[in-house]
């Protein structure tokens, strides 16, 4: 209560779609960026169009697993079962460990036989390679791993917000639309070729049509947004807002209308001139105007901002906000993974 009455009075803090930003009388453009899509990105290399490396051969006990699937989901009625991939697994290791051994030296021979083959091969392979090629292939190893990485932490999130009850997306209008449809009333059709049907009726609709559709669409968008607030707002005051996304975070901020960051006299200039000179071949009478300017658009936001400290204040979000700009902060300090 007594940072945010603090940061009211002195306009320590304020948020933008960037983040939030610490002010002070002599610089108003110093920024916890939270949003670094400014950066470049690398360009991603196309792994398709580089040289194949020969495949790795299948161990001893893939062979036998292969050769027993068929058998094992057969013997165990499994056809039907949606985890019969693991269970068969379970079930073919059990099998592999009470193997007797003459068997399972022919199976041990012939990987071995595979994997000289493919050592071979792989030899080969490398010594057909350009440097650039090497380059690239030790690149795209690094780029598929980094993918995984993401894909890893992506379904990590999903489970996490499973957990904690994160409510879901809305259908959009169009979606409504298929599903008013199903199910499939063409027998003769396959489930790709009715979607393929409905996105073309769905374009052929007049906005009439449409309206019905857009409107459950904006009704269920409304309740959502209103369910996200109270999510936000629990997972917050329980202590478990690590969990949250800061976009998530902002996105509440910039719903009780958090005042637009001002510009400084370099980000005005390029924004009126956007194919004009460059600010470094300005004067500085040139550049003076442009910084009136932004003495003009900072005063306008610090006081939009005070009104807007009163306002969070008013409706008792005193503690939420603190706690909110607590938390993307500290999203800032943690450490880039590789």
């Amino acid at each position: 209560m007594a940072l945010l009455a603090t940061c009211a009075k002195s306009g320590t803090f304020a948020f933008s779609k960037c983040g939030v930003f610490k002010l002070c009388s002599s610089s108003y453009s110093i920024g916890l960026n939270i949003n670094r899509n400014y950066v470049t990105k690398k360009e991603k290399i196309d792994i398709h169009s580089l040289p194949k490396a020969p495949k790795r051969p299948m161990t001893s006990y893939l062979e036998f697993y292969k050769n027993h699937y068929n058998e094992i989901v057969e013997n165990n009625n499994l056809q039907a079962d949606k985890k019969k991939a693991s269970k068969a697994v379970q079930i073919c290791s059990g099998m592999w460990e009470s193997l007797d051994d003459l068997t399972r030296k022919g199976y041990q021979d012939r990987a071995h036989v595979r994997l000289e083959a493919y050592r071979e091969e792989m030899k080969k392979f490398k010594d057909s390679l350009t440097a650039e090629q090497k380059e690239l292939l030790k690149e795209a190893k690094k780029q598929i791993r980094e993918e995984k990485i993401k894909k890893k932490e992506k379904k990590e999130e999903k489970q996490k917000n499973t957990e904690h009850g994160l409510p879901k997306r809305p259908l959009s209008s169009y979606m409504i639309f298929v599903n008013s449809k199903m199910p499939n009333p063409y027998s003769d059709k396959s489930a790709t070729e009715f979607v393929q049907m409905l996105g073309h009726e769905w374009r052929e609709m007049s906005k009439q049509e449409k309206q019905s559709f857009e409107v459950l669409y904006a009704e269920a968008k409304e309740e959502y947004n209103l369910k996200m607030t109270e999510w936000v707002e629990n997972m917050v005051e329980q202590g478990d807002g690590s969990d949250v996304k800061v976009s998530l975070l902002q996105k509440e901020l910039e719903k009780l209308e958090v005042p637009k960051k001002n510009m400084g006299a370099y980000q005005i200039y390029r924004h009126q001139h956007k194919e004009g000179p460059l600010w470094s071949t300005l004067s500085d009478e040139e550049k003076e105007k442009w910084h009136k300017k932004a003495v003009k658009e900072q005063h306008r936001y610090e006081k939009e901002m005070e009104e807007w400290y009163q306002k969070i204040e008013d409706k008792g979000k005193t503690d939420f906000v603190e706690e909110v700009f607590e938390l993307i902060k500290a999203n800032k300090k943690k450490p880039t993974k590789k």
